[in-house]
């Protein structure tokens, strides 16, 4: 198959759903400059992207990264120079910066991302990047941050599409709020195979394309020779260790097997098993050689069956490729040993798998769990499986994430040493809500362990262990915190020689008020607009870095400038929410400056000024919704913006949250409203009567039907009384009834003042049966489309769900705001308080 450069067609396809359009496969540039192996010149660069080009390719791929100086955005803009930039898809990465002595760091700061783009732009010698992605995500910066700033340069031009590489799922979903997605880029092959289990699954949701890197594992599929033959200076000399190489050599000849029946290459083979995984998966294989392009270009052509991919899946067995290291070591595990007796007893008797006792390491608590028989779940046999399971997640904030290397051990008893087995070149699993265990299906053989010469089962003992580094912590400074809350809550600083302060602004130690930390800021000569006149006075959410992104810390706040002469302190409260990106309240213009320094008045005594803070944080779960409010009309300076007036009996305190867009945050006002008002619902400006009235009843729903005028007037005297939200459905009522009798009474009420909401999708049948709620055949994808397409068109205004799951209503969201989600609830029915409830919260439905 590999004269067959000059007869492939090569496809076309959707990269995401967001219009960007690629070759079916793509062409990693990294290797021209060096990355993997010894650098091209740029000449033979250019060449070998002329000819990836002239079969097809248009879809590059490179970094500022790659190459010395940046040197293959430079021979890619050489290149480019001589092919027709309209037709070439250009993705370039920004976000890992080398430094001194072969080290690097992740920087993803706004202003760093602007610099970044504009140099790149500069070496490519374009007007504008196809597809620019984060080639690392900076844990130091808030994702919305970064977006923030690619969105701009979207606005601007500059770029046409975003993309992310190796993000979390968690962050791609946060990115994904700020600014839809176009692509992730991921390693992904027969090699490494572990986006499977959660990154899949979610750019199928929300519609992101996959670029799969190194999808030739690393170059073992390249052949023997790649392998044998790397040069000492390769990053993938790690990979491809000695001690390994005769179970390399095995699994590589198992593949070259299936190849010679499909009449074609191992590396064809390797890449048709990855273009046959999804529609949006584009592999970008590297190479330097044009001989290795057209090879690889023959995979296009080859067609696999379902019996195919999974012979190829079961011929590499993932746990049997040399993404894990094995090594032998005299020092025990530094965190847990497990010491199991009787191990016979498990082997015989059917119990699945044993979890050990919690222990802890890197400030988290885990588990080991041994499957004495293998994982039946992971269809492993005749080998045991061994696996590190974190703790305790209920104790962790909303959105916590935890980064691991670790090591599983066995001990072999007769020569005192231990066999550890890892993840290849360190690599950092991910621990979330989604993905609690992290190990080994295969971590040893059933032959292996129980053979007496090796030591590792001795009578009938064994002993296992974990070593466990936690990378970074999020999400958990402020639960770290040794500091007592203070007396009361009340935090009192003192600023000595106040007088003498030269500085435009002074922050007060740490404090801690109700498990969070806090700090005081203040401007003694006024804070922007207001200098020299006023005293600014600001409390600050300290810790804001480790705060998941979907944390909001709610209080209450008196913020007092001391009088010590006379009592006469000034005062001034505020409530707002804090949150990582809002994290500083307060007041601009607190207190005059010529009342603060007036010696009359017992504010600065022998230089000293005494400021405090008494913070509360109430529980105001209860009666919570969210809406935008337009900032013209919502937004003041300070805190004046505060109603009060009460709901009852709904509950004890209820509130209203206006979330209004500022200029450079986002401003949370707390507003408590009265049984009489319209209340906006969700985000998208839908204003209601507090309570509804559900018009099934009135045709026989529930039971015999009224009369049209009967239940008319029902409509009207509801009306009448100030209820102007109406409910039904076209399957309520015979021949759709209620919809008919609802028309009439709105013939008589003012069509402007009334909210009319109903309802499709439930068919009625013969015998009384009926097509159920969400079309669980159809993707809801293409449901909302269409109902995007009639709000477009005018004919409704706002979109809801009844009776969906959170996965539903997030994917749903996801193509067009769902303003309302219809739920039964009562004292009676409250399963929705577990998902639906917190899904509402925080999509603000």
């Amino acid at each position: 198959m590999e004269d067959s450069k000059h007869t492939i067609q090569m496809p076309r396809v959707k990269l995401g759903s967001h219009g960007l359009e690629v070759s079916r496969l793509g062409f990693g540039c990294a290797g021209l400059s060096g990355y993997y192996n010894d650098p091209l010149s740029h000449e033979a660069g250019c060449s070998v992207i002329k000819e990836a080009f002239r079969n097809g390719i248009t879809f590059f791929d490179t970094s500022d990264l790659y190459g010395e100086n940046h040197d293959n955005e430079i021979l890619l803009s050489k290149a480019l120079k001589e092919l027709p930039r309209a037709k070439v898809q250009l993705a370039t990465k920004f976000g890992i910066m080398s430094l001194e002595g072969g080290k690097h760091a992740v920087k993803g700061t706004p202003e760093y991302v602007r610099q970044a783009c504009e140099a790149s732009l500069k070496r490519l010698g374009t007007d504008y990047i196809d597809l620019y992605y984060q080639h690392r995500v900076d844990p130091t910066v808030p994702i919305e941050d970064t977006m923030g700033e690619l969105k701009k340069l979207v606005d601007e031009g500059k770029i046409k599409y975003i993309g992310l590489s190796e993000a979390s799922v968690d962050t791609m979903r946060r990115a994904h709020m700020v600014h839809p997605i176009t692509a992730i880029q991921v390693e992904y092959s027969l090699w490494t195979r572990d986006i499977e289990e959660d990154i899949i699954p979610l750019c199928r949701e929300l519609g992101i394309g996959i670029v799969a890197y190194s999808p030739l594992g690393r170059g073992f599929f390249g052949g023997k020779a790649v392998v044998e033959a790397l040069p000492d200076n390769t990053s993938l000399a790690k990979v491809y260790q000695r001690e390994s190489r005769e179970e390399q050599t095995t699994i590589y000849d198992r593949l070259a097997n299936l190849a010679a029946k499909k009449s074609c290459t191992p590396p064809q083979l390797a890449l048709a098993w990855l273009l046959h995984q999804e529609d949006n998966i584009v592999p970008i294989p590297v190479t330097t050689k044009v001989k290795n392009l057209h090879n690889n270009l023959g995979a296009l052509s080859l067609k696999l069956t379902e019996e195919d991919l999974k012979e190829i899946s079961e011929a590499v067995p993932i746990d049997e490729v040399a993404a894990t290291v094995r090594s032998i070591r005299d020092v025990p595990p530094a965190h847990y040993s497990l010491k199991l007796t009787s191990f016979s007893i498990f082997l015989d008797a059917d119990i699945g798998n044993y979890t050990s006792r919690v222990f802890e390491a890197g400030g988290y608590k885990w588990k080991l769990c041994v499957h004495p028989n293998g994982n039946e779940k992971m269809n492993v046999d005749r080998h045991i499986s061994l696996y590190l399971v974190i703790a305790d997640t209920e104790t962790l904030p909303p959105g916590w994430e935890v980064n691991v290397n670790f090591k599983l051990f066995v001990f072999d008893q007769i020569r005192d040493k231990y066999l550890a087995v890892q993840d290849a070149e360190g690599v950092i699993r991910r621990f979330h809500r989604m993905k609690t265990e992290w190990g080994f299906d295969q971590f040893l053989s059933v032959d292996t362990f129980n053979d007496a010469s090796n030591g590792y089962l001795v009578d009938d003992c064994c002993v296992f262990g974990a070593e466990v580094f936690v990378i970074k912590h999020m999400g958990k400074g402020e639960y770290a915190s040794m500091v007592k809350d203070p007396a009361n809550n009340i935090y009192t600083w003192r600023i000595e020689k106040f007088s003498a302060t030269d500085q435009v602004d002074i922050r007060s130690d740490e404090f801690v008020v109700g498990g969070s930390k806090w700090k005081l800021r203040i401007y003694p000569n006024g804070d922007s607009s207001v200098d020299g006149k006023w005293l600014s006075f600001y409390l600050l959410l300290a810790g804001r870095k480790t705060l998941p992104f979907d944390r909001k810390i709610f209080a209450e706040c008196k913020l007092r400038v001391r009088d010590e002469v006379y009592g006469n302190h000034s005062e001034k409260e505020v409530s707002c929410w804090f949150c990582a990106s809002s994290y500083s309240w307060g007041f601009l213009q607190f207190m005059a400056l010529s009342d603060l320094n007036d010696a009359s008045k017992g504010f600065v005594v022998n230089d000293v000024l005494t400021v405090e803070a008494q913070i509360t944080q109430p529980d105001l779960v209860n009666g919570v919704i969210l809406f935008q409010a337009n900032s013209a009309t919502a937004v003041h300076k300070g805190f004046d913006l505060v109603f009060t007036v009460h709901l009852s009996p709904i509950a004890a305190q209820p509130c209203l949250l206006v979330e209004v867009p500022a200029s450079c945050r986002r401003r949370l006002i707390l507003v408590r409203f009265s049984a009489g008002m319209c209340l906006p619902g969700g985000l998208y400006n839908i204003q209601v009567s507090r309570l509804g009235l559900g018009c099934a009843g009135l045709s026989g729903y529930y039971n015999d039907p009224l009369s049209h005028e009967a239940g008319c007037s029902v409509i009207r005297e509801a009306f009448r009384n100030g209820v102007t939200f109406f409910d039904t459905s076209d399957i309520y009522g015979e021949n759709h009834d209620n919809e008919i009798l609802l028309s009439k009474a709105l013939k008589e009420l003012p069509r402007a003042k009334v909210q009319l909401a109903t309802k499709f999708g439930i068919m009625s049948l013969e015998g009384g049966k009926h097509a159920h709620r969400v079309d669980a055949t159809v993707p809801i994808e293409d449901t909302m489309g269409e109902l995007k397409k009639l709000v477009d068109e005018g004919k409704i205004k706002y979109i809801g769900l009844s009776e969906a799951s959170a996965d539903t209503m997030r994917r749903a969201h996801i193509v067009h705001p769902i303003s309302a989600v219809q739920v039964e609830y009562s004292l009676w029915t409250r399963d929705i308080e577990e998902d639906i409830i917190p899904i509402c919260r925080f999509a603000d439905t």
